[in-house]
């Protein structure tokens, strides 16, 4: 976890780093807490507190301004996988198959105030306004509006498996690697409606700028879609790849668009869909996702997270790379925190 020019890490020794990165080429050791557990999976601070997430303790609240303190314990039910900050303020974890919530940052042994049972282990979830959706093949939307109540507004499913997600307002796109990608109006979530199909072609990214969709390309070509009429779409340009380049990550840059395929993150121009021109590409490494930053890229592979700065006109300059502990399956930035989730390591 960033927090301005420090970074917050947790181990599988369930031990919470604190390390300066004002030079991200020299991460300097500040302290470290011992949490008294083993195998942490995730962190999240608030204010002086760092929330860690824990497989056999649930979730662990450590005093920074006391290192030496002893942490305590937020119970919570099952292995305690994932945490972060909610926008008013309090705090989420995810522990086993349930999301629970507090409405404030929890002291030490004060119980949850409220949990949501999902029904399977989520691969996507993406928070629009007051709602979440949670994409586990099938879509759950959840209303998080009071992060101590939230509540099951609706689901979608059919027969494709979806693994992908974009939003645009009260359409929601669903990718699937096997059945390409269908829009849903979610306007009403109790009672979801299929709108169109945007592409038969298969998928493992999806990004939406509006009714602006980008397909990612499993084995194909990346593919610029105007779904503004999802039982019409036209597809407005591609990009072709040869060979069994699945493209697993997409993001923006500025009016670019950032593309991790295979081994490579590429930038492309995409002001003009009907002519997309590569502007640079890296050999990053074989990874499943990629973030951008400001003018910074972040890129997955395997277990190694990369910083890429971007150099107008036509530069990616590697800055940093750092090893996480386990395969990073997703990254998310959200002001200067970035959040990488790792099969085994957490987040």
């Amino acid at each position: 976890e960033f927090a301005g020019d420090s970074l917050r890490a947790v181990d599988l020794l369930g031990t919470l780093h604190l390390l300066d990165i004002t030079d991200p080429t020299t991460l300097v050791p500040v302290t470290a807490v011992d949490l008294a557990t083993s195998r942490s999976e995730a962190v999240s601070t608030l204010g002086t507190r760092s929330y860690v997430a824990c497989v056999s303790a649930g979730l662990v609240v450590a005093d920074l301004t006391n290192p030496a303190a002893t942490p305590a314990a937020w119970p919570t039910a099952g292995t305690c996988r994932g945490v972060g900050p909610t926008k008013d303020g309090g705090i989420w974890a995810l522990s086993g198959e349930t999301l629970v919530c507090a409405a404030d940052a929890p002291p030490a042994a004060t119980p949850p105030v409220a949990r949501l049972n999902l029904t399977r282990l989520p691969s996507r979830a993406v928070v629009d306004g007051s709602r979440l959706y949670v994409v586990d093949g099938d879509l759950t939307i959840v209303d998080v509006a009071d992060p101590g109540l939230p509540v099951v507004l609706g689901t979608h499913a059919d027969a494709n498996h979806y693994s992908s997600i974009a939003v645009n307002g009260n359409t929601v796109y669903l990718g699937s690697n096997s059945a390409g990608v269908v829009a849903v109006d979610v306007t009403d979530p109790a009672h979801t409606a299929v709108l169109g199909v945007l592409t038969a072609d298969p998928t493992y990214s999806l990004l939406a700028d509006g009714a602006r969709v980008f397909v990612g390309p499993r084995d194909g070509q990346l593919q610029i879609i105007d779904a503004t009429d999802p039982a019409s779409p036209v597809v407005l340009g591609t990009y072709p790849r040869s060979g069994p380049y699945r493209a697993y990550g997409l993001d923006f840059l500025e009016d670019r668009l950032v593309m991790l395929v295979g081994a490579t993150t590429e930038v492309l121009e995409v002001s003009d869909p009907g002519a997309i021109m590569l502007v640079v590409s890296a050999q990053t490494g074989a990874g499943l996702d990629v973030a951008v930053w400001d003018h910074f890229v972040l890129a997955a592979a395997a277990s190694t997270l990369r910083i890429l700065e971007f150099v107008p006109p036509a530069s990616l300059v590697e800055l940093a790379a750092r090893d996480l502990p386990g395969t990073i399956y997703d990254l998310s930035v959200r002001n200067e925190l970035v959040h990488a989730a790792c099969r085994q390591g957490g987040t």
